[in-house]
């Protein structure tokens, strides 16, 4: 290679340094010139930060959708199909930078997010009150504190057991989908319900309950066999409400091996003498008494503190 060569070749060398420490220059000026040009332009690019789980609704994710957006006019930019109804999609980063590069958009993207499609999508708790009120008009209550998620149409078919004692099941249809629930017969009667509020520790009065009819008499209720007159409040009752057992403890008014006032009545005659209760009793309960002058025992009712009625 020749002198000519040579020169040649330096001179595109002197021509690449040259230039390179031109814009060298150049961006210094700018830098001192202009000090927070840099910043604007990292700044120029748009962020954008997924969110880690959602649910759309419709048949395209929007950027809006699944991420929280520095431009707001990017919102409603549509990115692709919602997956099916069932199924999930995942957009990392690098995914979403490209899809968005593709339409001239730069943006710097944190976070990724798992896209699921709600439509049609039933949820328990939705499902549990649909399904009660189904059952309700049925004369049925559903026992089933749980429901699960379930994907199909609203439509709901209930179909019951030839025979249903004080629980059975029922097989529910929703769209293609098929479960069983636990339900059970609403029992028609007469209970004890609640003329007023009541407080720990009061005892309840003829004044503070009434007998009415019941739609749905439940496990545990007073109902026209027994009555709460006498016994003792636990915890505090609300007016309207309808009494259990639960909610009261017993208060003895007489005690076994108590003396008590036996009163004898019968056509407004009324006889009155000593006798021992042979059992505990509270006001309406028909205990075992041993009357004190002839040594027999007698059945006789609860009326108060230390007193018994005998009907002749």
């Amino acid at each position: 290679m020749g002198t000519v060569g040579f020169v040649s070749i330096w001179q595109r060398i002197k021509s690449v340094i040259l230039t390179v420490l031109a814009l060298a220059v150049f961006y210094l000026v700018l830098l001192f010139a202009f000090p927070g040009w840099s910043e604007v332009v990292s700044q120029s690019l748009i962020k954008v930060v997924l969110r880690p789980r959602v649910v759309v609704d419709g048949d395209w994710i929007r950027l809006g959708d699944i991420a929280v957006v520095s431009d707001k006019s990017l919102n409603s930019l549509v990115l692709m199909p919602a997956p099916d109804v069932g199924d999930m999609v995942r957009i990392d980063p690098g995914d979403l930078r490209q899809l968005l590069a593709r339409r001239g958009i730069f943006a710097k993207v944190q976070g990724e997010s798992l896209v699921s499609r709600g439509q049609n999508l039933l949820r328990g708790n939705y499902l549990k009150d649909r399904l009660s009120s189904i059952l309700e008009e049925d004369g049925y209550k559903l026992e089933q504190e749980v429901l699960p998620n379930i994907v199909g149409t609203e439509e709901i078919k209930v179909f019951y057991p030839s025979v249903c004692g004080s629980v059975c099941y029922a097989r529910v249809k929703v769209g293609e989908n098929t479960f069983s629930v636990r339900i059970r017969p609403k029992v028609k009667g007469k209970a004890w319900r609640l003329k007023k509020s009541l407080l720990p520790g009061q005892v309840i009065s003829q004044e503070d309950v009434e007998l009415v009819d019941c739609s749905d008499i439940e496990q545990g209720f007073f109902s026209i066999y027994s009555s709460p007159v006498g016994w003792t409040v636990k915890h505090p009752l609300k007016e309207g409400e309808f009494l259990l057992k639960k909610d009261v403890a017993r208060r003895y008014v007489i005690r076994r091996g108590d003396k008590v006032k036996v009163l004898y009545q019968r056509h407004g005659l009324r006889i009155k003498t000593i006798g021992v209760s042979l059992q505990n009793g509270t006001p309406g309960d028909v205990v075992r008494v041993k009357n004190a002058v002839s040594g027999k025992e007698i059945l006789a009712r609860v009326v108060a503190p230390g007193v018994v009625e005998v009907e002749l």
